[in-house]
């Protein structure tokens, strides 16, 4: 078997799985190979992955590095500059060796943390409206609620008044 040392590799093999299992059209929400200009450093770059999810303009991006490489301040820079640059202006990156996951959020570069932890996740295309409309009402949040689950927690050993009350809220 062989191991992967590529970030061509990284993303055919483990992000574009991924991608696809949290309900991404491969074909239809993301673009690959995106060329930008850093203005920071005066050089070209491309962007492994850019997703839109059948928007007109981008969502996120994903830096992918590979699998074997540890991820960096360094790589989080780069996925950030790649945001700022012209054209492109998403919210948040995400950077992956296709094993760790670190979502950051471009304004303030601090690690995003979905539902207060710190999930190596990306969010599924549902939860995009949700991470988007936080972003959008404060480009500074580092804290976003994706959880769908509104159910009620449980508590054993409630009275039966007490869990009625419960369920009548």
């Amino acid at each position: 078997m062989s191991s992967l040392n590529t970030e061509t590799e990284t993303v055919v093999k483990k992000i574009l799985p991924y991608l696809e299992r949290r309900g991404y059209d491969l074909v239809k929400d993301l673009d690959f190979e995106t060329g930008v200009t850093v203005s920071e450093r005066y050089t070209k770059g491309y962007i492994d992955i850019l997703v839109h999810a059948g928007k007109s303009k981008p969502i996120f991006l994903i830096e992918a590095k590979k699998i074997s490489k540890t991820l960096t301040t360094k790589d989080r820079d780069q996925a950030v500059s790649y945001a700022k640059s012209s054209g492109i202006n998403v919210p948040f990156v995400v950077v992956t060796n296709g094993v760790q996951i670190q979502c950051f959020n471009v304004s303030t570069k601090a690690r995003i943390l979905w539902d207060g932890k710190l999930d190596d996740k990306i969010p599924s295309k549902e939860q995009l409206k949700k991470v988007s409309l936080a972003l959008k009402a404060n480009p500074q949040e580092s804290l976003i609620k994706i959880s769908n689950d509104n159910s009620l927690p449980f508590r054993p050993g409630l009275a039966l008044r007490q869990l009625n009350a419960l369920f009548y809220k």
